[in-house]
């Protein structure tokens, strides 16, 4: 593994927790897929999570639990779970406020 596949993963995730662990766990990573599925995957997490980072998987944890095969990544239709298009500035809808 060169250290510049790391770099690349490590800019394409957002959330920078523990660079050190994550290091480690993307080349135990790279022994079981390819960066090309990694990165693919991440662009969708990346799309899924939004803003806000306290949702996100530290980087090393998502590696670790190969988060790169979840299914929610593989479908083309993550719409139900993209935070980002979301409004949720009229939560009181449908409810009665006194």
């Amino acid at each position: 593994m060169e250290l510049s596949q790391f770099e690349t993963f490590w800019i394409a995730y957002a959330y920078k927790k523990s660079k050190p662990t994550a290091l480690k766990s993307f080349s135990k990573a790279l022994e079981v897929t390819s960066l090309e599925v990694i990165l693919a995957a991440v662009t969708k997490y990346t799309k899924t999570r939004g803003k806000v980072s306290k949702y996100w998987k530290h980087p090393a944890t998502w590696l670790n639990q190969g988060c790169w095969d979840d299914d929610d990544y593989k479908s083309n239709n993550n719409s139900n779970h993209n935070l980002e298009d979301k409004n949720y500035d009229n939560g009181t809808e449908g409810f009665i406020v006194d």
